[in-house]
């Protein structure tokens, strides 16, 4: 199989908002953008270390280039290094939502 190739426009994106749960019991937002059109698409987790929220407009140009870009805010407004721990302790099938993508 050949690998994905950017489109040779930009693709219609929506944008989901989902929720993810710590294991600590703690409900975070999870904005996931993705194509409009039928997949199969590449799926991008996205980082980002704010915590004021995630960067949609930089999310939204790699999902208009057929990518599923998933990102959660993993950093509490009252940021903390436990925080930090709590959150890569969570398993990566907290996302399992992105399977149908």
């Amino acid at each position: 199989d050949a690998a994905p190739r950017r489109p040779e426009q930009s693709l219609e994106v929506v944008r989901e908002d989902l929720t993810w749960t710590t294991p600590a019991g703690d409900v975070w937002e999870l904005d996931v953008l993705h194509p409009v059109d039928d997949g199969p698409w590449p799926v991008m987790v996205a980082v980002h270390g704010s915590a004021s929220g995630t960067v949609i407009s930089a999310q939204r140009a790699v999902a208009e280039g057929g990518v599923v870009v998933a990102a959660p805010r993993w950093i509490d407004p009252e940021w903390s290094v436990a925080n930090v721990a709590r959150v890569l302790s969570a398993s990566v099938t907290r996302v399992a939502a992105l399977e149908r993508y």
